[in-house]
């Protein structure tokens, strides 16, 4: 059985502007179940909702905030549900643009001994606090839309595989994190 006990990590965002630095930092104080830093401060696309907005067909960004597009919605959707029906897992990966921390911890693992990893923590925001943040036209949150929420589990689904399959080359236990701090 895996054991636990005594092993410290980290909640994912640090308010660090520096990828580099914050590796850093992980790697000192969390060095057995080190994390991929989440890096706000330096870019919105890093704040945990919206990093986890990319890809999705049905959102954009607009002043900080993610806004809901409903124009051609059921076109949007039908995309959005080929990348789910084939497995396009790649769709649903978290680029450098919206995870720099993420990149950087990636590069970090390739090129340091792993002898003293136990775990690898990767995090993801929830689907609660996901579908919860972001407002149809009328102002209520996609969480009320069945159509929108079964699309907000699946994809948040393949991204939280995405990272598992990123991870798994390292040959360490994969520990993932859904942030739900709207519950």
């Amino acid at each position: 059985m895996l054991e636990f006990k005594g092993l410290a990590t980290g909640i994912g965002s640090l308010p660090h502007k520096d990828a580099q630095e914050a590796v850093d930092l992980v790697f000192k104080y969390s060095p057995e179940i080190p994390f991929w830093p989440q890096l706000p401060k330096k870019n919105i696309r890093e704040s945990m909702v919206i990093q986890a907005s990319e890809g999705f067909p049905f959102v954009k960004i607009k002043n900080r905030e993610l806004i809901f597009e409903d124009d051609d919605k059921e076109k949007r959707l039908e995309l959005f549900y080929n990348k789910i029906i084939t497995k396009d897992i790649d769709y649903f990966k978290i680029s450098e643009e919206f995870a720099s921390g993420l990149w950087e911890f990636y590069r970090r693992l390739n090129k340091i001994s792993l002898d003293g990893i136990k775990f690898i923590k990767c995090q993801l925001c929830g689907p609660f606090t996901f579908a919860a943040s972001i407002n149809d036209k009328e102002g209520k949150a996609i969480l009320h839309d069945k159509v929108l929420m079964q699309a907000v589990l699946k994809g948040l689904t393949l991204k939280a595989l995405w990272q598992v399959r990123l991870f798994k080359k390292f040959n360490k236990p994969i520990i993932i994190f859904l942030d739900e701090p709207y519950l």
